[in-house]
């Protein structure tokens, strides 16, 4: 090899080198089902873009596997259609209302509720295509966003802290009056426990007049269903049905184009898409926008059981938000004046997967007692009984009026399986920007002491260059939750709902004397629960908070 070919071969491999080292990293594929969601409020629009995977797969996937195999186990004759009786396999015997089907879908509180599933025009065939789409109609489509405003007592609670910790009157809380927070809410205590609770800071009779449901100290409310946000949007997937879906939120059902009023941005980015100037966007230009990169782009994975649930962030090519990861695992995507907090998700496959196991279990019994001499069992034989006569006619495909339990009734078993956990619920709850909220961080309604002791600490970013709060200076917060859920269908399922805790920390536990003390059960101590001599809550009480926590009561067994 001559020297002119060697120079020219090592001037290729360094500029090739130097080429590869300019060029951007490319974001890391994301596997999930994708859905855009659009933030109206300050600042905004914001538009946040959700990866919904579990087991690493995208939920549509799994969702309509599971969909398919039903329809083509109900589409008898094979025919690619579902007839009237067909469809009607998949509701119960007293809830089967000719082209109308009832579906099961699991609510709060131990039962199944029955919900309804339609098709248009009564006498036309059902496409698996059409039965598809009225499954998600009816609310159990493979990810279900929702967006509800926050407690309807949220900005009365925050006028009312406002109203008690300005001292001066001068419309903010300072550093001082912060730090006496306690002391002047004191006298609000009614049942004298320490702890500040909704109706008692409005100064309603604390057993007649709660404004929210009580829930264990410590454990995280159930959102109350609230109205719909109207600040926050889901967009269809396909670009074309999301413009028109903007024009007829934003707009009206015959808009064509939206002002700036409408889209809710301020006048550079508005600006900067009005490419003809003419003051409106267009659908070209709403198009455009959709094709840009979104404010924040997080991924939702429900893992293997070996692995947590978790919210990230998968995309450098993130702009806009700064997103953060907090030690205790939610994520949060923070705009000037608002911020995204993504809980921890709750994966409750284990539990759905065993009241399903138990439910399904319990027919398999009680066909097999049925069955004479491991034969055949007759559909009269269960008429009394709704959950077995369900599965029966859904199971008995050729309609001969018995049941083989050993084979069909385990087909129709092993059918409904995969519709248990196979769908994710997402709910954003628009908490405006409330103080009360704020300083609650375990989110269960009440102010603790030691809540009040860390409202400084909370409060801290959002504090002028005096270090005064004003409710103009307060963000607005977004809470996301999300969770598994499944599809019932002809054997409904009865799933334990917990209130949840998913969001927070395990509690720290002190020596059983301090559990003892603790009468109100916040996790601290306070000087007037303490039963030793002060001298003794002084000398253990480090930080001088005026609460033992549990780390510091183990000083005393050093």
């Amino acid at each position: 090899m001559t020297t002119r070919t060697i120079g020219t071969t090592l001037t290729a491999v360094i500029l090739a080198v130097v080429s590869l080292a300019a060029a951007e990293p490319a974001p890391a594929p994301v596997a999930g089902s994708v859905r855009d969601v659009v933030y109206f409020g300050p600042g905004g629009p914001y538009r946040v873009r959700l990866h919904v995977a579990i087991d690493g797969k995208p939920v549509d996937a799994g969702w309509a596997a599971a969909v398919d195999a039903l329809f083509a186990f109900c589409d008898r004759n094979g025919d690619g259609v579902l007839d009237q009786a067909e469809r009607a396999l998949l509701a119960p015997p007293a809830l089967r209302r000719g082209r109308d089907i009832m579906l099961g879908i699991d609510q709060e509180g131990m039962t199944t509720s029955p919900i309804q599933l339609t098709f248009p025009k009564r006498d036309e065939n059902v496409t698996r295509a059409a039965f598809a789409e009225a499954i998600r109609t009816a609310g159990a489509g493979a990810i279900d966003l929702s967006g509800v405003t926050g407690p309807t007592d949220s900005a009365a609670l925050s006028a009312a802290l406002f109203r008690h910790l300005d001292a001066d009157k001068d419309g903010k809380i300072s550093p001082g009056e912060l730090k006496t927070a306690r002391e002047r809410l004191a006298i609000l205590d009614v049942n004298e426990d320490e702890i500040l609770s909704g109706p008692e800071l409005l100064g309603r009779a604390v057993s007649t007049a709660a404004v929210r449901t009580p829930v264990a100290l410590g454990m995280r409310a159930t959102p109350e269903a609230g109205s719909a946000s109207p600040d926050i949007l889901f967009l269809p997937a396909d670009d074309d049905r999301a413009v028109k879906y903007l024009l007829t939120t934003r707009g009206s059902a015959r808009a064509t184009a939206l002002t700036r009023a409408e889209f809710g941005a301020d006048a550079a980015t508005f600006a900067a898409l009005d490419k003809d100037g003419n003051g409106r966007l267009d659908t070209a230009e709403l198009a455009e926008w959709l094709r840009q990169s979104p404010a924040a782009e997080l991924a939702l994975s429900f893992s293997p059981p070996d692995q947590a649930a978790r919210w990230s962030a998968p995309s450098p090519g993130t702009r806009g938000a700064q997103i953060t990861t907090k030690p205790d695992g939610p994520v949060v995507a923070a705009w000037p004046g608002t911020f995204f907090r993504f809980e921890r998700p709750r994966d409750d496959r284990p539990s759905l997967r065993a009241a399903w196991d138990e439910q399904a279990n319990g027919l398999r019994k009680r066909l097999k007692d049925l069955a004479k001499d491991g034969g055949p069992v007759a559909r009269k034989a269960i008429e009394s009984d709704p959950l077995a006569l369900a599965l029966f006619d859904f199971a008995d495909r050729n309609a001969d009026g018995k049941l083989d339990p050993a084979k069909e009734a385990e087909a129709a078993l092993k059918l409904l399986a995969p519709l248990v956990g196979c769908r994710v619920n997402v709910r954003f709850v628009d908490e405006g920007n409330g103080l009360f909220e704020l300083l609650d961080k375990d989110g269960d309604g009440r102010l603790t002491p030691r809540e009040l002791v860390e409202a400084a600490a909370v409060l801290k970013s959002y504090a002028d260059r005096d270090g005064n709060i004003s409710p103009a200076s307060l963000p607005r917060r977004v809470i996301v939750r999300a969770e598994v859920e499944s599809i019932t269908l002809v054997v409904p399922l009865r799933t334990p709902r917990v209130t949840d805790m998913a969001s927070r920390p395990a509690r720290a536990s002190g020596p059983e004397w301090f559990e003892k003390m603790d009468r109100n059960g916040d996790g601290d101590v306070s000087l007037r629960e303490f039963l030793g001599p002060i001298a003794l809550f002084r000398k253990l009480d480090r930080d001088g908070d005026e609460l033992l926590s549990p780390e510091e009561a183990k000083d005393l067994d050093r």
